[in-house]
C-alpha cells in the first residue's frame, strides 16, 4: 500500500501545546480523538482526524490505514492528520488508526481506534470482541483473523488496547480462527516462533443465529525451532553444540557421526510444546586427546527421586555405583549419557554417595572420588502459611490445572485437578491470582499456547475474577472456578 506524507513544520503554536507550561507535570498522558470531518464528492474523499494536541509527524508512518484503498495521501497540521484518496464505487470506508500515534514526549495511544464512514452509513452488526491476557501496557499487540471455509486465510487484523481489549466490527457472515501477536502480524505462522503470542482455543462462528462472540485469548513466550550454527568437539564422544538462540548443548556423539575427519551432527531439540529434529550440519574436526574424567556438575532433588549431572557423557564399568553409609549398593537409572537418577524409597540416611571408581567417560578416565551428596529437603519450620480449596466447574474431559500465583513475587503453585476439586497447602501468605487450564502437556506448570502449523489447539482457560489474600494460619473455603 501506497502512502505519501506531507509534513507541514509549523514554527508558532496557538492552539495546541507541545508539553506542560513551566513548572507543572511533566505530560505523560498520550492523545486522543477528539473529532472527525468526513467529505465526499464523486471521485474523492477526504477524512480529517483532530486530536487534543499536537501529532509528532514520524510516529504517523505506518500508524493509519484505510481499507479497501489501495492509495491514498496523508496530511499532518497541528493536532490534525488530513487523508486524502481517488476513490471509485466504494461505499463504506474502514479507517484504523495504531496506538503508535504519540506526542512530541513520545506519548502513544491508549487505545486505537476503528471508525466506519460515511458515520450514517449502515454496517452490519456482526463482532467478534475480546481480551488478550497476560500482556505488558507498554507493549504494542496485534489480533489476526483468519477465514478458514475451504483453506485458512489471513482476513483481516486489529490492534489492542493498552488493557488488552480489541474487536472486530461490521464482519462477514463465516468461520474464523484468530490469534495475537506482541508487535506487528506480518506472517502469524514465522512470527509467533519469534514473539510472544497467543491462539484462541476454538474457531469461532459468526451466523444470523450467532452474530457476535467475546472471547479470550492467553499470551505466552514465543514457540522457537532453534539451528545448529556451531560445534566444540571436545572428544571423540562429546561435543557441545551452539544454537541459533545462543544457548548451548552438551551431546553424546556416536562413532557412526564420524566420516574420517568430518562429522555431521542432527539431533533432536523440543521447545515448550513441541519435540523437532534439527536439520544436520557437516564440521570438519580435529578431535583432542580426552585426559579429563567427568565431574558431577549439578545433582537436584524432584519428590522422591535424586538426579545426578555430569559434565560429559559418562558409562558406567562397575555395579556399585550409587552406595550407602555401610557401602551397599542402591539401585539406579541412567537418563541419558549424561545423566542418572537415585530413587529415595526405603532410604532413611542423611547422605548417599557417589563412587566415583565405577564410573568413566567414553575415553576411560575414570571418576575416582567418593562423593557425600545431602539428600534432604531445607524446610523452615518457622515459616507460618495459609491455605485455599475450592471447585473447579468444567464440563470437558481433560485434566485440569489450577493456578495460584503472587502477584508481588509471581511464585506460582500448581494442582492437578480430576474430581472437581482442588486445595493448596503451605501458601506463602499474600495477595494472589487463580486461574486455571486444561493439562495438555506432561508438566503441570506448561500452559498448552497452541501451535499454528500443523495446528494444535491450545488450552481452554479461566480465570477467577478477584484476588484472593492469603493469611498466615487461615484456610480459604468454597472457591469456585467456572469453564464457560
Amino acid at each position: 500500500m501506497k502512502r505519501y506524507f506531507v509534513i507541514t513544520i509549523i514554527l508558532f503554536f496557538s492552539c495546541a501545546s507541545q508539553g506542560s507550561p513551566s513548572g507543572g507535570p511533566p505530560d505523560k498522558d498520550g492523545p486522543y480523538v477528539i473529532d472527525y470531518d468526513f467529505t465526499k464528492s464523486k471521485q474523492n474523499i477526504e477524512i480529517t482526524i483532530i486530536f487534543n494536541e499536537i501529532i509528532k509527524p514520524s510516529s504517523v508512518l505506518n500508524s493509519i490505514t484505510l481499507n479497501g484503498l489501495s492509495n491514498f495521501d496523508i496530511k499532518i497540521k497541528y493536532n490534525k492528520i488530513i487523508l486524502s484518496a481517488n476513490v471509485d464505487n466504494e461505499s463504506i470506508f474502514e479507517l484504523n488508526i495504531s496506538r503508535n500515534i504519540s506526542d512530541y514526549q513520545g506519548n502513544i495511544m491508549e487505545k486505537p481506534i476503528v471508525k466506519f464512514f460515511p458515520e450514517d452509513q449502515e454496517i452490519n452488526q456482526n463482532s467478534i470482541s475480546g481480551n488478550l491476557i497476560e500482556i505488558f501496557d507498554d507493549k504494542i499487540y496485534e489480533v489476526a483473523m483468519f477465514s478458514i471455509e475451504d483453506s485458512i486465510q489471513f482476513f483481516k487484523k486489529v490492534e489492542a488496547d493498552i488493557n488488552g481489549n480489541f474487536e472486530f466490527s461490521n464482519l462477514p457472515i463465516g468461520k474464523y480462527r484468530l490469534a495475537a501477536l506482541e508487535g506487528v502480524i506480518n506472517n502469524f505462522n514465522k512470527d509467533y516462533r519469534l514473539k510472544r503470542y497467543g491462539i484462541y482455543y476454538d474457531d469461532v462462528i459468526i451466523n444470523e443465529e450467532n452474530p457476535s462472540s467475546k472471547i479470550k485469548i492467553m499470551m505466552d513466550n514465543p514457540l522457537p525451532r532453534c539451528r545448529i550454527i556451531g560445534a566444540n568437539i571436545l572428544s571423540r564422544n562429546h561435543a557441545i553444540l551452539t544454537l541459533s538462540d545462543g544457548l548451548e548443548k552438551s551431546i553424546y556423539v556416536k562413532d557412526s557421526d564420524f566420516n574420517g575427519d568430518s562429522l555431521k551432527i542432527g539431533i533432536k531439540h523440543s521447545n515448550r510444546l513441541e519435540k523437532y529434529e534439527m536439520s544436520p550440519m557437516s564440521f570438519i574436526v580435529n578431535v583432542p586427546k580426552d585426559t579429563i574424567p567427568p565431574i558431577l556438575s549439578k545433582h537436584y532433588r524432584v519428590e522422591d527421586t535424586v538426579f545426578f549431572q555430569f559434565s560429559e557423557p559418562i558409562r558406567f564399568v562397575k555395579n556399585d555405583v550409587v552406595i550407602r553409609d555401610n557401602k551397599s549398593p542402591l539401585n539406579y537409572n541412567t537418563v541419558d549419557f549424561f545423566e542418572l537418577s537415585v530413587p529415595l524409597i526405603d532410604i532413611d540416611e542423611e547422605f548417599i554417595y557417589i563412587n566415583g571408581g565405577s564410573i568413566s567417560d567414553f575415553s576411560g578416565n575414570i571418576l575416582d572420588s567418593l562423593m557425600a551428596v545431602n539428600i534432604l529437603e531445607v524446610t523452615d519450620l518457622n515459616q507460618k502459611f495459609g491455605s485455599i480449596q475450592g471447585l473447579v466447574e468444567y464440563s470437558g474431559e481433560s485434566d485440569l490445572v489450577v493456578r495460584l500465583t503472587n502477584n508481588v513475587s509471581s511464585d506460582k503453585y500448581h494442582a492437578l485437578v480430576r474430581s472437581g476439586a482442588f486445595k493448596f497447602d503451605k501458601v506463602i501468605p499474600g495477595e494472589y491470582t487463580l486461574d486455571s487450564y486444561e493439562l495438555k502437556t506432561e508438566n503441570l506448570d506448561i500452559y498448552h499456547s497452541g501451535v499454528w502449523e500443523p495446528f494444535q489447539k491450545p488450552s481452554r482457560f479461566t480465570i477467577y475474577p478477584n484476588h484472593i489474600d492469603i493469611r498466615a494460619h487461615w484456610t480459604i473455603e468454597g472457591v469456585s472456578i467456572k469453564y464457560e
